[in-house]
């Protein structure tokens, strides 16, 4: 089975985390990122890009880890807008530009990685709006048989030894307080699960 993950952008990005444990379980995987340094480079913002390197691979499986930090900032003290912007750009048209194209080669499973669409903290307004947006064309598209293609939320809190706590001048708790942890190895598990179909589509699946 053949699996192409995006947003595995570094060894410590939860996607390049998903693929080692699938590995471990024989599947074959392809790293996808803007940069390219793990795998292939592609900016799934890009349909041409997107498309090809679906049809190139003809995966069975593709996870969609894509994510941008922007700065916790509360409604109403917003001061970096463009990188809200970057962020809510990847989490919408990105994750709209790659359902289409995961539809048009005939993907078998579409995993939106994401995390609590609604937060405990005032300061994740952007977090919320973008995992909303993942969790939403979720609903979309097990809404209508004809996409043909079995799709997941995976609900992350807090991922210990990540991007999210320890990246790369990207600590997103560095000012707010962490509501909630689980490990590498729960995502592993439960993206495991949903793989050997453990869960109904269109399940959102809370680690």
């Amino acid at each position: 089975m053949k699996v192409i993950i995006f947003g595995a952008s570094s060894k410590t990005s939860i996607g390049y985390h998903i693929g080692r444990g699938l590995v471990k379980k024989g599947y074959e995987i392809t790293y996808a990122s803007r940069g390219g340094k793990l795998g292939e480079k592609c900016d799934i913002n890009d349909f041409e890009q997107t498309n090809k390197l679906l049809y190139d691979v003809c995966p069975n499986i593709v996870i969609d880890a894509t994510g941008v930090f922007s700065k916790p900032e509360s409604f109403g003290c917003h001061s970096d807008f463009l990188k809200a912007r970057e962020h809510l750009l990847v989490s919408s048209y990105g994750a709209l530009v790659l359902a289409d194209a995961a539809v048009r080669n005939k993907v078998e499973k579409l995993i939106m990685v994401g995390g609590r669409a609604s937060s405990c903290n005032r300061e994740f307004g952007v977090y919320a709006v973008a995992n909303g947006s993942k969790s939403a064309l979720v609903d979309f598209l097990v809404s209508y048989e004809r996409f043909r293609i079995k799709s997941y939320y995976l609900d992350l809190p807090t991922i210990k030894h990540s991007t999210m706590i320890r990246g790369e001048g990207n600590n997103l708790y560095r000012h707010v307080p962490i509501p909630e942890e689980a490990t590498l190895e729960d995502v592993n598990f439960a993206v495991q699960d949903i793989l050997i179909d453990k869960y109904p589509n269109g399940s959102r699946v809370k680690v």
